[in-house]
């Protein structure tokens, strides 16, 4: 039983970690007006290269955390769905907290079927990480070891 909430916590905790990284990197691209506006020296350029290092930053992330806490274990592949509704929460807490009231803050067209192509995409990526992770398992698990040929002397 404890064994199972553990999961149930581990999975959750994971979910949010991915709903996180992909609501910072969508708001940074939708709030690229208002930050600009705001700040007066933030431009596209760097929205977009900070997008680029959270995204480098959360696969390498995602990589060492999946092999390190789900060695093996095949519930890593419901974070691939399981991301969703956290990411609505987020998306609406955020929306909540920081609403358009400027109409130049309006992010273009465009914007929106790109986010709409990165929605859908999304729940790939994360299924190719963990595959990634876990055939990066399989294989430091098949590996034979050192001392194989030299059994132990007591």
């Amino acid at each position: 039983m404890v064994s199972l909430m553990n999961q149930f916590i581990k999975i959750n905790i994971f979910s949010v970690f991915y709903a996180t990284i992909f609501t910072i990197q969508t708001e940074l691209m939708v709030n690229v007006n208002r930050l600009e506006r705001l700040a007066g020296w933030v431009n596209q350029s760097i929205v977009a290269a900070t997008v680029i290092m959270i995204f480098l930053l959360a696969t390498g992330l995602s990589f060492v955390f999946t092999r390190k806490y789900f060695r093996g274990e095949k519930i890593k592949y419901i974070l691939s769905v399981l991301w969703l509704p956290y990411f609505i929460i987020l998306i609406r807490i955020f929306s909540w907290l920081v609403p358009f009231n400027n109409p130049q803050d309006d992010p273009g067209n465009a914007l929106g079927l790109i986010l709409m192509a990165l929605l859908i995409a999304y729940p790939f990526y994360i299924l190719i990480m963990n595959f990634i992770a876990s055939s990066f398992d399989s294989t430091d698990n098949a590996s034979p070891s050192k001392h194989r040929d030299h059994p132990e002397i007591h």
